[in-house]
């Protein structure tokens, strides 16, 4: 009977230590959040800010658009080479995928004014902003006849308009795919598995879904370099790893200042999957080396780390039977490595 109540309260006990650490990564989830809200927040209001600038470029395109529509018929059916004209802008600009730097349109833009000019051909400026604009700069000799011919000014602002229309649902799809990614990111991450049993994760895609999240912070100096083996799918708990990978790249951002390089690997051995993160920042001394995973050990200032971080991630590969190592030398820069078994 002893012998009874004793298992049942280790039982007890254990269960409790399970429910605690869940807690706890669940604790640390959500101050993870809290820190990288800000930054969320940025990037999605980026897209959203793109989304209404386009918005308000399509409505003006389209206003311009319909109110000459009138001329534009009038030009087209008088003039087959009108009509060449306006089909060759649209076709062109829908084909070409060039982008320019700033100093290439300059150096562009003045070698086609010159060209322009030197045929006597007027409203230069606005023909080759226009055709700038439209991506079709490079085109300028085989367009000059075309733009020789009377009213050519009123069709190049009419394809303009047809090209703006296009360009800006361009733009409203990137964003909105922008957004939808953070978003997306956010509810992985933020998932909690309550089946408490382990699933088949892509290790590559679980660390990108921590990395979008952390995008504003990491482009403000740090330069990210991955280098990605292909790895086969591995028996996770799903949100425990996302923890790992969490407290890891927040770690090397803040040993970095957020400027430095963050390198990430991820290999293969016989029996394990290897995922290594390299930072640049400011090393860990030797003789604090061997406490970085207890519990409640920080040298972070206060308010800025619960010191459970190394120990939670500790846990957390300890409970996938894995290992992590860490590498460091003051000055030079900190290397963690995580061991996940395969299946």
């Amino acid at each position: 009977s002893d012998r009874k109540g004793a298992e049942n309260a280790l039982q007890k006990a254990i269960e409790d230590l399970r429910s605690t650490q869940s807690q706890l990564i669940q604790s640390e989830k959500l101050v993870a959040l809290g820190q990288l809200i800000a930054g969320i927040a940025h990037e999605i209001n980026t897209p959203l800010g793109a989304i209404r600038a386009s918005i308000d470029n399509t409505l003006g395109s389209f206003d311009d658009a319909i109110a000459n529509l009138p001329q534009l018929l009038e030009f087209i059916s008088s003039n087959a080479n009108h009509l060449k004209l306006f089909m060759s802008l649209l076709e062109k600009s829908k084909a070409t995928q060039i982008d320019l730097s700033s100093k290439e349109k300059r150096t562009l833009k003045r070698q086609l004014r010159n060209r322009l000019s030197s045929e006597n051909i007027e409203g230069a400026t606005t023909i080759v902003d226009t055709l700038i604009y439209m991506k079709i700069g490079d085109f300028l000799e085989e367009l000059l006849p075309l733009l020789k011919e009377n009213e050519a000014i009123s069709i190049v602002k009419a394809a303009r308009n047809f090209v703006s229309l296009q360009k800006n649902s361009g733009n409203i799809t990137l964003a909105v795919d922008k957004a939808s990614k953070v978003v997306f990111a956010l509810r992985k991450f933020a998932h909690h598995d309550i089946s408490g049993e382990k699933a088949e994760m892509d290790i590559i895609d679980s660390i990108e879904t921590v990395l979008t999240l952390y995008h504003n912070q990491i482009k403000q100096g740090t330069e990210l370099i991955k280098a990605y083996q292909t790895l086969p799918s591995v028996w996770c708990y799903t949100d425990e790893i996302h923890q790992v990978w969490t407290n890891i790249i927040h770690n090397a951002l803040q040993a970095m200042e957020y400027k430095g390089i963050l390198t990430i690997k991820t290999f293969e051995s016989a029996t394990q999957v290897i995922i290594s993160f390299t930072d640049t920042g400011c090393g860990i001394p030797d003789d604090i080396k061997a406490r970085i995973f207890d519990p409640f050990f920080t040298t972070k200032e206060r308010g800025e780390g619960s010191g459970l971080g190394l120990d939670i991630v500790k846990n957390i590969i300890d409970k996938h039977q894995g290992e992590i190592e860490v590498e460091s030398e003051v000055g030079k820069g900190t290397t963690f490595r995580v061991f996940l078994n395969k299946r």
